[in-house]
């Protein structure tokens, strides 16, 4: 294998946590996207086209941090052609990138869901993320590893001002000790938390299987 792991979205709030705990413990990585990230040593990135890429690189190990933009309101009701947009990335590129890594031998994956996920679920944003996570399941990685944050907290590369967010966060400050036992999965949580707990996972202490993460508890399924 030519890394210990492949990071899709190493821009993004998880990804790139991601990436600092893997240069935190010495690991090595590869950063795939659409563009070079300045800060980054450029033999460790390669920029694909994911509407057309048909291989990538031999690794243990991956991490599928990808996600269309969508605002607060979006989360709940989407036009049309943003439908295709988040379906495209959310979905059709992330099951196109697992396939090709178990064909390439990749024996364990991790990716970015969403709290409330469902196949089943009515609201086309959760639905397409638990269709995204039926995909995977079926695949047979050695070890997959879905988090499925509530909202995430922390810097992003392009800042997110919007009144819904700022509600959001706001509600989560002042109810957030009232939020206990099956509820707490519901606070806010820091993108950092989520990216360690899934290279928690990734450890040989946690067996093979299916494991889900909500907010920062972990079970295996």
């Amino acid at each position: 294998m030519n890394s210990n792991f492949l990071i899709f979205g190493a821009s993004g709030l998880i990804g790139s946590h991601f990436k600092e705990a893997c240069e935190n413990n010495e690991k090595e990585f590869i950063s795939i996207g659409r563009r070079h990230l300045p800060k980054l040593d450029i033999n460790k990135q390669r920029i694909i086209d994911f509407d057309s890429f048909e291989s990538l690189p031999e690794s243990e190990s991956c991490v599928i941090c990808l996600g269309y933009p969508l605002t607060s309101y979006q989360l709940i009701r989407m036009g049309k052609k943003t439908k295709e947009k988040f379906y495209k990335v959310d979905f059709e590129y992330v099951q196109k990138i697992a396939e090709i890594l178990k064909k390439n031998g990749t024996k364990n994956l991790a990716v970015i869901s969403s709290l409330g996920a469902s196949k089943h679920s009515p609201n086309f944003y959760l639905k397409t993320k638990g269709l995204m996570e039926d995909s995977l399941k079926k695949l047979k990685f050695n070890k997959l590893i879905i988090a499925r944050p509530a909202h995430l907290l922390g810097d992003r590369e392009v800042p997110r001002k919007e009144i819904g967010i700022t509600i959001i966060e706001l509600f989560d400050k002042i109810f957030k000790n009232l939020l206990i036992g099956p509820f707490k999965k519901y606070k806010n949580i820091h993108g950092s938390v989520v990216a360690n707990k899934i290279y928690d996972c990734f450890d040989e202490s946690y067996q093979p299987g299916i494991y889900i993460i909500e907010n920062d508890k972990i079970k295996k399924v």
